[in-house]
């Protein structure tokens, strides 16, 4: 919603823009928004208890230390401990990559946070005393280079609802960060970070091979190259990734987060053992972060460079592709990989209801 917001070098009166509220005029003004200002200062009061209450949680590991964070709560402003508790938060959320869901949601509610301190200052800070005509009130001065500048605004019921129900829902957003972070935090041992750069980079499938799936982004993989040279038992090619000598060639793939308790899923599917090996390799994300994942590469028995993929399976490479966006001129790369048509129908059928 737009709001009436005036700025001024001069004060309002002194610039001629309208005349002071008096008397009875003045009276009925404030008394019809001091209930709704009276409000919003004791929702507000309340979300910054509760802004203690969780910053004391990340920094206390017991009670006779609650009194010192407290003690050294009492002493910040709102704006600090916001920030305070949004690094607490974050120095996590941004270290972690398992934990990049939560990313937004942390932006989110930092903005909508200080959001509301500064709603709540105009009705704190407000110069209640002087009311101009129009339901204006004066709500801040600042001094800069040129000169002293004020800021006027018009209060509306309409708007101070407004203001309430943002500083009310900031009570539920806050618990709901709390609870997703803690479990996350807990869960993270559970999970394991698996790179993707062939046929289940096609989210469908890689889910139905593994249901715990999360894909957290894409992943590029320096120093390899990618092949579709590993023998298959239906004696096409299928992708593998070769080490390179040369520093400018890459993989492009997806990074997803997998339980532990549904990994043997995934090395069945791969088939853990039987022409591919598991290996950890570290990939930079698409937020230039450098994380270490699981990932499955040929055996060097299992390597046939004479090998070529069939369509359906090199469709499911380039679908995965182009379903996350990775880099235009790396799909073409892939799209000019010779194929071959698979005889077996009843399996091209199979693979290819995926689709569906």
């Amino acid at each position: 919603m737009k709001r009436t917001l005036i700025k001024t070098p001069f004060r309002y009166y002194d610039n001629g823009i309208d005349e002071w509220m008096e008397g009875d005029e003045k009276d009925e003004f404030l008394n019809q928004l001091a209930f709704h200002i009276g409000w919003i200062i004791i929702e507000f009061n309340s979300l910054e208890n509760s802004i203690n209450w969780y910053i004391k949680e990340m920094l206390s590991d017991c009670e006779s230390r609650d009194e010192t964070v407290f003690l050294f709560l009492s002493s910040m402003t709102i704006s600090q401990k916001v920030d305070l508790l949004i690094r607490l938060y974050g120095q996590w959320i941004f270290r972690d990559y398992k934990l990049i869901e939560l990313r937004e949601q942390l932006k989110k509610f930092e903005f909508r946070l200080k959001d509301a301190i500064q709603k709540r200052n105009k009705y704190v800070h407000g110069n209640w005393s002087e009311v101009y005509k129009g339901n204006v009130v004066k709500v801040k001065t600042e001094a800069k280079k040129d000169g002293v500048y004020h800021t006027f605004q018009k209060f509306e019921e309409e708007d101070m609802n407004e203001d309430f129900q943002l500083i009310e829902s900031l009570h539920n957003e806050i618990d709901e960060l709390d609870y997703a972070f803690h479990n996350k935090m807990h869960n993270n041992s559970n999970f394991i970070l698996i790179f993707s750069y062939g046929s289940n980079m096609y989210s469908k499938r890689l889910i139905l091979r593994v249901p715990s799936t999360k894909i957290l982004g894409r992943g590029k993989l320096s120093g390899y190259r990618l092949e579709f040279s590993k023998i298959s038992k239906d004696k096409s090619g299928k992708a593998t990734i070769i080490k390179s000598d040369s520093k400018t060639d890459f993989v492009l793939g997806t990074v997803a987060l997998i339980s532990k308790n549904e990994k043997h899923l995934l090395d069945k599917a791969e088939g853990l053992g039987y022409g591919y090996n598991e290996t950890i390799v570290q990939v930079e994300t698409d937020t230039n972060e450098s994380i270490v994942a699981n990932t499955y590469i040929a055996d060097s028995n299992s390597i046939n460079d004479k090998l070529k993929p069939f369509t359906w399976y090199l469709k499911l490479v380039i679908e995965g592709a182009k379903e996350h966006n990775l880099d235009k001129k790396y799909i073409i790369s892939i799209l000019t990989i010779d194929a071959i048509e698979d005889k077996n129908k009843e399996r091209v059928e199979t693979e290819l209801s995926i689709f569906k």
